[in-house]
């Protein structure tokens, strides 16, 4: 609605990898997953222009939509499900997720933006090489994500090298 009031048109939101109304696309992931999408958009602009031109020219699937997906993903590695909220116990005595331990090691201030670029690049190499026509989710799931949480097992130590052992894979 608010998006009709300003004058964007449907085809205005899919040429940037929305579905037809983006209204409640973020409802899952909040800001954070348009944040994300953003710093994609704004810091890795030749490869977010390839994959909305590939994506929209090969029907492989709508990068913001699977974008919040991947944001979503991240957000359930990290644990941030509200449950760390409700532990009693002090922060320093949680367990730590592999995402999580490898943050704390970065030094990047955008570490989890540049997570989330590697997982939509992942992602998006995957489909192209997909000849199934897997649903995009799916193959998040079922792929990308299994690959990102056995190389982050192997603890990283920076961000080059997480990208080299993903994409050696």
């Amino acid at each position: 609605a608010a998006a009709a009031a300003a004058g964007v048109q449907p085809k205005d939101w899919s040429a940037l990898g929305f579905p037809d109304s983006p209204e409640i696309l973020f409802q899952g992931t909040g800001v954070l997953g348009l944040l994300h999408l953003l710093y994609f958009a704004n810091n890795h602009p030749a490869q977010y222009q390839e994959m909305i031109r590939e994506c929209a020219r090969r029907n492989l699937f709508q990068l913001a939509l699977v974008g919040t997906n991947i944001t979503q993903m991240l957000m359930n590695m990290l644990d941030l499900s509200g449950q760390l909220l409700k532990e009693k116990e002090t922060a320093d005595k949680l367990p730590m997720s592999p995402l999580v331990k490898f943050l704390c090691r970065l030094p990047a201030e955008h570490a989890l933006e540049e997570v989330y670029c590697l997982v939509m690049s992942l992602l998006y190499r995957f489909k192209l090489n997909d000849d199934k026509a897997t649903d995009a989710i799916t193959l998040l799931l079922a792929e990308v994500k299994p690959l990102l949480q056995s190389r982050l097992a192997c603890a990283p130590l920076t961000l080059t090298e997480l990208h080299f052992m993903c994409a050696h894979s």
